[in-house]
């Protein structure tokens, strides 16, 4: 599942990403803030296939680099619809997408499953040419009676695997 919530954020940040340089063209030139080339403000942003809603972005800005490829959101709350009709939800202060390199979410990041799992850190980066994701801050993971906690996430999404390596706490309840 970690596997196809990582694939449909990339789709999420990639066509956001073409969205903003389509919408560009034939536009004046502007000042912007952040010396960004492109930037939006409270976006919303819905990819729809075969009139099925896959995911849905919201964003209190977005701002895209077009010479790094570097896409970056702000305050940001990302659903997905998968195939099977369960729904993920994902929010974060920030995220940040390089085309075909990484994805990095930070500040107070919350994913949160359909079926009662929850997954509390700051920080997550995907890595696309290892297919990992990782983190070195602390993470809390609840659900179904369970909480797991510790320093650290290592998701091996190619063979399926987890790996908390420091501070591993467990509180699961019986009965």
């Amino acid at each position: 599942m970690k596997k196809v919530l990582l694939l449909l954020f990339c789709a999420a940040i990639g066509g956001l990403t073409l969205f903003l340089l389509l919408s560009h063209r034939g536009q004046e030139e502007v000042d912007l803030p952040s010396r960004a080339d492109l930037a939006l403000e409270e976006v919303q942003y819905v990819e729809t296939e075969g009139g099925r809603t896959k995911w849905e972005l919201r964003a209190k800005r977005v701002e895209h680099w077009i010479k790094g490829e570097v896409t970056e959101a702000y305050d940001l709350k990302v659903v997905f619809f998968l195939e099977d009709g369960r729904v993920v939800k994902v929010r974060a202060q920030r995220g940040g997408l390089k085309q075909g390199d990484f994805i990095e979410l930070e500040g107070r990041v919350v994913l949160e499953t359909e079926d009662g799992y929850l997954l509390r850190t700051e920080s997550l980066r995907y890595e696309d040419r290892e297919r990992v994701v990782r983190t070195e801050a602390p993470v809390q993971i609840e659900g179904r009676g369970m909480v797991l906690k510790g320093v650290g996430l290592e998701v091996r999404l190619r063979e399926r695997s987890f790996l908390i390596p420091k501070e591993v706490e467990a509180t699961i309840e019986v009965g």
